[in-house]
């Protein structure tokens, strides 16, 4: 157990123009379970520091006939509608705002722009311009952001997948900001398509919660449903979500990749594509131990060969997953890429992953080291067996 800080650094935008930074300062006292630090007590502090200038990627765009026929025209010509969802008449505007991690950078995701993985590394804030303000004021929102080019546009045999869904969001009608204090559904899980993919339409829809969704959602969508092969339509029309009321969608793709909408209205097509991003990936230096097969552990005991395939398959394409079967292998998975450079892909996007209760490990499959830490961690298990009955039948030491 220990004490550490935590900051949270959030930008806002008062309505003289100004941006504001507000660092929120968490002294925590913290245990680690599987690796990670578990919150257990903390005391919030805030600073505020003015900035010099307002952000232009944050100012709001407000709601006009002309603003809502350009978003729904975007999603149009990016095959969104009707390929992803039937049809789309916006009655408010939505801005997604990332925050890049390296920088404290404000990206809005504004229909059809060209984002990077690391831009939208973390979990974007959601501001909602409504065109009704009294019927947004006292309504709660159904946020979802899911990709319906898994594992790539020209293969969605996985898609959707879904890397967000949350529920009981209120709009703020002073900032225009959506938030709740409820547990995701789907927790935010980082758009990050596999190397040599032309770039995904990440697409985030927001629409007005039916007034049953908090007691028959879960029962549709849980922890350990798989977030792949998700259908938003089919979803919403069984929790009676109706049509959305806002939305928009980004592009992000591998490294080296831009990407411009198809005005035909087809999947997206990259512009310095996939030849940029397979020099790249030969240039990239792989750590020492890399190979195809990956050695996952800490896994619950009821998952399933399937379940590691949705989510190890949208990194590339998988030759084998062998699960542990046995009383010394339960909770452990071999899973077997054909790429190598899709086994690392896949290694730095899971490795800490929370899946079906638990945080997996991923690691390069090693032998001789696993091998040996496996033999070390049952020669202390007998010992301490044989501890044990020495001392239940009062044997001492000779």
């Amino acid at each position: 157990m220990h004490y550490g800080r935590v900051t949270a650094t959030i930008f806002i935008e008062l309505n003289n123009g100004r941006r504001y930074k507000v660092v929120h300062v968490l002294i925590e006292q913290q245990v680690k379970r599987h690796g990670h630090s578990h919150l257990l007590c903390s005391s919030p502090f805030f600073f505020v520091f003015a900035l010099a200038r307002p952000s232009p990627s944050l100012e709001i765009r407000d709601v006009t006939n002309a603003s809502l026929t350009d978003v729904a025209t975007a999603f149009s010509k990016a095959g969104i509608v009707p390929g992803v969802i039937p049809v789309f008449e916006p009655t408010g505007i939505l801005d997604v705002v990332f925050t890049v991690p390296t920088t404290q950078q404000a990206v809005n995701a504004t229909p059809g722009a060209n984002l990077t993985t690391q831009q939208t590394a973390n979990e974007p804030q959601f501001v909602l311009t409504a065109s009704d303000t009294a019927a947004a004021s006292n309504a709660e929102f159904v946020v979802a952001l899911f990709d319906p080019d898994a594992p790539t546009p020209q293969n969605t045999s996985l898609a959707q997948f879904r890397h967000f869904l949350g529920a009981g969001f209120q709009w703020n009608a002073s900032t225009g900001v959506l938030s709740n204090t409820t547990v995701a559904l789907t927790e935010f899980f980082p758009p990050g398509p596999p190397p040599g993919s032309d770039p995904h339409r990440y697409t985030v829809l927001v629409y007005v919660q039916s007034e049953d969704f908090a007691s028959k959602a879960s029962s549709v969508v849980n922890a350990s449903t798989p977030r792949t092969n998700f259908n938003m339509s089919a979803f919403s029309e069984e929790l009676g979500l109706g049509a959305p009321v806002a939305g928009t969608f980004f592009f992000t793709g591998p490294d080296a990749t831009t990407v411009s909408a198809s005005s035909s209205g087809s999947s997206p097509s990259a512009t310095t594509k996939s030849s940029g991003a397979i020099a790249l990936r030969s240039q990239l230096a792989l750590p020492p131990g890399a190979n195809r097969i990956l050695f996952v552990k800490n896994l619950n005991y009821q998952i399933t060969g399937e379940d590691l395939y949705d989510l190890f398959g949208r990194y590339g394409t998988i030759r084998q997953i062998r699960i542990g079967n046995e009383q010394k292998t339960k909770g452990t998975a071999f899973v077997v890429f054909d790429d190598v450079m899709d086994a690392k892909n896949a290694l730095d996007h899971l490795n800490g992953f929370h899946l079906q209760e638990r945080y997996i490990v991923v690691l390069y499959h090693m032998p001789a080291k696993q091998d040996a830490a496996a033999a070390k961690a049952d020669l202390a298990r007998r010992e301490e067996e044989l501890a044990q009955l020495k001392k239940k039948h009062n044997i001492g030491d000779a």
